[in-house]
């Protein structure tokens, strides 16, 4: 299944090979939160679930601040994204809680997605490091996720 961590700052610190082909986002160095508010290249720039993810990358950041101390990098996070983004002032101000389950789409690339669920789970005796671990939301999903598995077999051959 597609796996990654994130550090306190919501970047990626590690990832399965799976994750890393569903969404470049989840390279190892990557920030979760920056991520989302950049320009996406191939698809629609408003759409639900790139709503959601937003709302939900505000919310985990916003509570991630609430249990460990301000930092610099704390600070630039929501400095550059407070100066460039218009909706994520206005996420930052809201109250939306963090989910530690969901269910987001994928798109693989034009034409093809995949619907998965998420958990988050801290990881025990890290500073604030969350593991996320994907499964399929329903049969279609499993089906995309095979293939998927099934291609990066062969090119990993």
């Amino acid at each position: 299944m597609p796996a990654f961590m994130y550090d306190k700052h919501m970047t990626v610190v590690a990832a399965n090979s799976l994750a890393r082909r569903l969404d470049r986002v989840f390279e190892p160095g990557n920030n979760l939160v920056l991520d989302a508010f950049r320009p996406r290249d191939g698809g629609p720039p408003d759409d639900a679930d790139l709503r959601n993810k937003r709302d939900q990358a505000v919310a985990v950041l916003r509570a991630s601040l609430r249990r460990h101390p301000e930092d610099g990098v704390f600070l630039d996070i929501v400095g550059e994204l407070a100066a460039t983004s218009a909706e994520f002032s206005s996420l930052w101000a809201s109250t939306t809680p963090m989910k530690n389950t969901d269910t987001i789409t994928f798109q693989l690339r034009p034409g093809e997605s995949v619907k998965l669920t998420y958990h988050r789970l801290e990881a025990s005796g890290r500073d604030g490091e969350v593991l996320v671990i994907f499964h399929p939301a329903d049969q279609a999903a499993t089906r995309v996720l095979d293939e998927l598995i099934t291609r990066h077999q062969g090119a990993a051959e």
